[in-house]
C-alpha cells in the first residue's frame, strides 16, 4: 500500500465545488487530491464494472465522507444544504435520479436533466469479505476550490483499479496497481 500522508487533519483538507453539467446538481466536498486514501492507498480509483466503465467514473474518496454537503436540488420546501449525514449509504439523495442493478447495494444516482453523475455511494463486500460503505466523488465534476486556490493537477495522479466485474471475489482482492480486464488507463 501507498504511503499516506496524515499530517493534516480532515477539516484542514480542501474544499472543493462541483455540479453536474447543466448546473442542477451542486455540492461541496473535502477531498485530499495530494495523499493516497488510508482507505485505498491511492488517490483516486477507477472499477472495470459495467456500469462504472460506461459512465467513465474516476473516483476519490471524500475525507471525511461527513463532508459532502448537496447544495441543490433540495426537497421542496427545504433551504438548507443537505448534509451527507443526512442521507447515509443506503438512503438516496432526493430530487436526482438514480440507477442500480445486481443487488441493488450501490446507488448510480444522476442528474434528471443532463445525466452526468457526481458521486456513487453504496454498501459492497469488500475486502475480507466484509460489507463496505462507501461514497467516492467523480472526479470530473468537480468545478474547483472554494477557496478560489488552483484545482490540484488530475493528469499525473497514479490511479488505483477495483475489479469490480469479477462478481465473485473482485471486490474482496482490493485495488490494483494496474487495470484488471476491461479496464482503462
Amino acid at each position: 500500500m501507498a504511503e499516506t500522508n496524515t499530517s493534516k487533519s480532515e477539516d484542514e483538507m480542501p474544499l472543493y465545488k462541483g455540479s453536474c453539467h447543466c448546473g442542477n446538481i451542486k455540492f461541496t466536498v473535502r477531498l485530499n487530491l495530494t495523499s493516497p486514501s488510508p482507505e485505498t492507498g491511492h488517490i483516486m480509483t477507477r472499477c472495470n464494472c459495467t456500469i462504472c466503465l460506461k459512465a467513465g467514473l474516476t473516483l476519490a474518496v471524500p475525507t471525511p465522507v461527513t463532508s459532502f454537503t448537496l447544495l441543490s436540488p433540495l426537497p421542496e420546501g427545504t433551504t438548507s444544504p443537505i448534509n451527507y449525514s443526512q442521507y447515509p449509504d443506503d438512503k438516496p439523495f432526493p430530487g436526482l435520479a438514480e440507477y442500480t442493478f445486481g443487488g441493488g447495494r450501490v446507488q448510480h444516482q444522476f442528474c434528471p436533466t443532463c445525466g452526468v453523475r457526481g458521486w456513487v455511494k453504496g454498501v459492497i463486500i469488500g475486502p475480507s469479505n466484509k460489507d463496505f460503505s462507501f461514497m467516492r466523488i467523480n472526479v470530473h465534476t468537480l468545478d474547483g476550490r472554494e477557496d478560489g486556490a488552483e484545482i490540484e493537477s488530475l493528469k499525473d495522479i497514479k490511479i488505483g483499479y477495483w475489479d469490480g466485474v469479477n462478481d465473485k471475489d473482485g471486490w474482496a482482492k482490493g485495488v490494483g496497481e494496474k487495470p484488471y480486464d476491461r479496464g482503462i488507463l
